[in-house]
């Protein structure tokens, strides 16, 4: 009974140092805030929620291990000329809602993972385009269309 009490205390101890020490790292990386046309996003071994509400979004790069991360773009506007999202995700998750009047195109270079997009092919004419780069292994990606 000492061992399994032993082990469960050492399980939760490091479960949560690997949680602080992923938290300090994408402190590191991260910049920008809900406001801001440019941001960097990190979620190393936790989650991370981030709702932009940007008035003329040009990029966001997020990077997930052992994360997740959900990006609500529908209270933002891309830049005039559009925008691009740069993903990493490795042992992880994104979720991505838009907005269904922009015009979606995602690049899939996921490897052994899934990339789901639940968007509609046809959207006006002039809409801005968001371009969407993933990349990494062994995790999922899910761009969806909310209003």
């Amino acid at each position: 009974m000492k061992r399994i009490l032993k082990a469960l205390v050492w399980i939760v101890a490091a479960t949560t140092a690997l949680r602080l020490i992923g938290e300090m790292v994408a402190r590191q990386f991260e910049s920008g805030n809900e406001e801001s046309d440019e941001v960097r996003l990190a979620a190393y071994w936790g989650g991370r929620d981030f709702h932009s509400r940007s008035d003329a979004l040009r990029s966001i790069r997020a990077r997930t291990v052992l994360g997740g991360i959900n990006l609500d773009l529908t209270h933002a506007t891309l830049h005039a000329e559009g925008a691009s999202i740069d993903l990493d995700v490795r042992l992880g998750g994104v979720n991505i809602e838009v907005p269904p009047t922009w015009h979606v195109d995602v690049d899939d270079r996921m490897q052994a993972g899934g990339v789901t997009v639940e968007v509609p092919e046809e959207v006006g004419d002039g809409a801005p385009p968001l371009q969407i780069t993933i990349r990494g292994s062994a995790g999922g990606v899910n761009v969806e269309a909310k209003h």
